[in-house]
């Protein structure tokens, strides 16, 4: 895992998606490392898998997933919604797992909440802010 330096310095947990055997992932590090020290984070680990993401069950994203849970990170930062998934039922699900733990979802490139309103997402996650005085996590 990688440290700050400064704690005053928030933190980010990158998390990409490529296909098997590409080269994505590694540029997609780069560009991500940038962007998030470009907004301020620095990176406190990388995670990544090498499939689609038609499924929950990634060994990346449950890396993810438990440091969110775990309270180890509050920002996560992707390229891109679709570096979830593709799937609106599997986006809904992990946004409301960040949601739940408090934890910010960033994308490195694109408008976030219109991505979310495209895939039919932010309106439950708005509704479920509401019902439950949850964190909206954007």
């Amino acid at each position: 895992m990688e440290n700050s330096e400064n704690s005053n310095i928030p933190s980010v947990w990158l998390y990409l998606r490529g296909k098997k055997g590409s080269e994505k992932i590694k540029r997609q590090t780069v560009t991500l490392r940038n962007a998030a020290a470009e907004q301020g984070y620095t990176v406190c680990h990388v995670s990544a898998d090498e499939r689609d993401g038609l499924v929950l069950f990634r060994p990346g994203l449950q890396q993810m997933l438990r440091a969110v849970r775990s309270g180890t990170t509050q920002n996560v930062m992707v390229r891109s919604v679709s570096s979830i998934s593709s799937n609106r039922r599997v986006v809904l699900r992990v946004l409301r797992q960040l949601q739940r733990n408090g934890a910010r979802l960033l994308t490195q490139e694109g408008d976030l909440r219109y991505e979310l309103y495209c895939m039919g997402v932010e309106s439950p996650l708005l509704r479920s802010a509401a019902q439950y005085d949850d964190f909206v996590p954007w």
